[in-house]
């Protein structure tokens, strides 16, 4: 039964990990944010976009959120925030590019919001 267990711990000890993008999300605190649209480009490769939250709510300046990479994925990994209002218009933006991530584990990314339409 130990050896069951020990051969169990040796497994899961060798799963390898995703590496993890924590993003932090700042600019003009009187921005008003109902939704923040994500897009990831990494390993050469853009992602679908995504919302964060998944339904508009009020957002208030800095948030964060994570990104689960796979950990083949080593860099540079862009990551790309459109901010709406409540009424679904861009309001601001910004991109910030990580040139190396910490594969396997986590990794911080700033993103600095520019009030205005994106360029």
């Amino acid at each position: 039964m130990i050896g069951a267990v020990a051969g169990v711990a040796l497994l899961a000890a060798c799963r390898q990990v995703d590496s993890i993008l924590l993003v932090e999300v700042g600019g003009d605190l009187s921005l008003m944010p109902a939704q923040l649209l994500v897009t990831v480009t990494a390993g050469g490769q853009t992602h679908m976009p995504f919302l964060v939250p998944s339904s508009p709510t009020n957002i208030a300046l800095p948030t964060s959120f994570t990104v689960e990479l796979d950990r083949s994925i080593t860099g540079p990994v862009t990551v790309r925030v459109d901010v709406f209002d409540s009424v679904s218009n861009v309001i601001a933006s910004g991109s910030t590019t990580q040139t190396y991530i910490n594969t396997g584990g986590e990794t911080i990314i700033a993103v600095s919001l520019v009030t205005g339409p994106p360029p």
